[in-house]
């Protein structure tokens, strides 16, 4: 008892595997595949199983390598559990070498199954193996549901462009946490009265300056644009607004209360009334928006800094009114727009 042992055990690999090879026994190659010594002799039996209940089995147990699996996966006839396994694998190997990346997108490749797609994408660690995920995925509800929660903004970009669906995107339009993906959401929206809504709402709203200055680029409505124009704390919101705002009467409004000077000649520049007119001395003014700027005329004077090319400064004085300039304290002390 116990002095034979069937010639698949044996030390000799070569004849372990043509013993395996002559084995048709579904339930004893499993075995083998499970306990065999030597890997290349377990391999080699379960290259022998046919038996799909076996195979999905083999393949199901997490305790096997991810080699074995995918070669058992691969033999399935049933694809929703091929797909299962092989998004198991790519969630859960998070090996960093390239190989393994590599091993991961091959297997992202070969999904078909939406809901095996859907789960790489929420939940694999790689970002760049979710991002593949995602290229495949054609579940409305999956992508808007990335769009709205996950917390990487390209990964949100990425799903969001891959949305058909209006009520979908009406939903990521109005809770979306991102005005970034509000905005690009409702460009893509039918209803546009809707869309000038939530517009509106960033615009006005938005933590995000620029957001709001290209909420405001597309507002139709001039009242809401006039109301940002003449009530925004935030300058370069104001500015935007203006820009785009086209009743004379608030323009006219703004030339006399706005206190920016920049904003006070935009409006009017807007309104065909802006022109610099002698002042004094060097001074110019324009009698619309009271807004006063230089027109000195320097004679300029190089210092340079022994051999250090570029390193040198300019100084000067205006020709006209005595005002003297240092390059490395700024072209003069009066630059800019001025009101008085």
């Amino acid at each position: 008892m116990g002095l034979f042992k069937p010639a698949w055990q044996s030390k000799n690999i070569e004849k372990a595997i043509r013993a395996v090879k002559k084995i048709t026994d579904q339930t004893m190659l499993a075995e083998i595949g499970k306990t065999a010594e030597y890997g290349v002799v377990r391999f080699a039996a379960i290259e022998m199983i046919t038996d799909q209940v076996i195979l999905a089995d083999i393949a199901k147990k997490k305790h096997n390598s991810s080699h074995t699996r995918i070669m058992v996966a691969e033999k399935l006839t049933d694809k929703a559990i091929a797909d299962t396994v092989f998004a198991d694998i790519v969630i859960n190997d998070n090996s960093r070498d390239n190989t393994s990346q590599k091993k991961r997108f091959e297997l992202v490749k070969k999904l078909t199954d939406q809901l095996s797609i859907a789960n790489v994408a929420k939940n694999a660690i790689d970002i760049a193996v979710r991002e593949a995920a995602i290229h495949k995925l054609t579940d409305q509800s999956t992508l808007t549901h990335i769009t709205i929660n996950e917390q990487n903004n390209g990964l949100r970009k990425e799903a969001l462009l891959r949305i058909t669906n209006h009520i979908m995107l009406v939903d990521i339009a109005k809770n979306s946490k991102d005005d970034y993906i509000r905005i690009s959401a409702t460009q893509k929206l039918v209803d546009q009265d809707l869309a000038q809504t939530i517009y509106t709402d960033i615009a006005k709203n938005s933590r995000e300056d620029y957001l709001r200055q290209s909420a405001i680029r597309k507002l139709i409505d001039q009242s809401v644009i006039a109301d940002i124009a003449k009530h925004e704390e935030t300058e370069d919101v104001r500015y935007t607004a203006v820009d785009v705002l086209t009743s004379q009467s608030v323009l006219t409004d703004i030339i006399k209360h706005d206190k920016s000077s920049s904003i006070r000649v935009m409006a009017c520049k807007k309104l065909g009334t802006h022109s610099m007119n002698p002042y004094k001395q060097c001074r110019l003014k324009c009698d619309a928006c009271s807004v006063v700027d230089y027109d000195h005329e320097y004679a300029k004077t190089y210092h340079g800094l022994g051999s250090f090319i570029g390193h040198g400064y300019y100084s000067g004085k205006c020709t006209k009114c005595g005002h003297s300039f240092n390059e490395n304290e700024g072209s003069h002390a009066e630059g800019g727009y001025y009101i008085e």
